[in-house]
């Protein structure tokens, strides 16, 4: 940390994206250029919450804001009118419920959370093909039954990346970077049958699709330039892939 502070801010000689991956044991950021080399970097740890019942793997998705911004006061961002685009990318299948204002019900489900193996049995009934109890929808099902009140305040159920995306832009969305991937993430014919409400859950959108631009509010609070166009991303399995080419 120490070390990040104190190294030299970069100047960027052409355009670059400001990039973000929450991973599970850390939050990290990157301004990268169109060549792929790495201009800038830093990281933060991020920290569960105390697993009360076993099985259980929670998240105070607050964390996740905290370390962003952390993490973007490290990079030491420079001639900001040269950033192109900022991208999220994030640990998968981690679910978060947030209200209509995008503030979160409760903890997030972490995609190491396995309380919903009867609810996986469930949609997978509906939906005709198998789903792990980390999965999605099964996790959503599992709040409905088990946390009531949290389900009957939630607006939107969204991924880990897409819960930042949402706080920076206000809109909700689900990344869906392959057709194949969308009966894991949630089946639309099995939603009704097994007594979720489909308006929580936000329309699919592509890898690389724009979902919006940093608000105001967001840029305030977690210092990422307002008005900067924010790019779908993708889990972190897929774009790690990309990554190493």
């Amino acid at each position: 940390m120490a070390g990040l502070a104190r190294r030299p801010r970069v100047r960027y000689s052409v355009r670059v994206i400001l990039a973000y991956d929450i991973g599970t044991t850390h939050l990290k950021g990157a301004v990268v250029d169109a060549g792929g080399r790495v201009l800038a970097s830093a990281r933060v740890p991020v920290r569960g919450l105390p697993a009360g019942e076993p099985l259980a793997s929670e998240v105070d998705p607050d964390a996740w804001l905290s370390g962003l911004a952390l993490v973007t006061a490290q990079l030491g961002l420079r001639e900001r009118d040269r950033l192109k685009g900022v991208v999220v990318s994030a640990n998968g299948p981690t679910l978060v419920a947030v209200d209509a204002s995008g503030e979160p019900v409760g903890p997030a489900l972490g995609w190491q959370d396995r309380r919903a193996g009867a609810e996986a049995e469930l949609v997978a009934e509906f939906s005709g093909s198998y789903l792990d109890e980390s999965f999605y929808l099964p996790k959503a099902l599992w709040m409905m039954r088990h946390r009531p009140l949290e389900y009957a305040r939630t607006r939107w159920f969204l991924p880990s990346a897409e819960f930042v995306d949402f706080v920076l832009t206000g809109h909700a969305h689900r990344v869906n970077s392959t057709p194949a991937f969308a009966e894991f993430f949630w089946n639309e014919s099995a939603i009704r049958r097994v007594g979720l409400d489909p308006d929580r859950f936000p329309p699919f959108v592509e890898t690389g699709d724009p979902v919006g631009a940093v608000g105001d509010r967001a840029a305030g609070a977690l210092g990422v330039p307002e008005g900067l166009p924010v790019f779908a991303g993708g889990p972190d399995f897929l774009m790690s892939i990309l990554g190493t080419a």
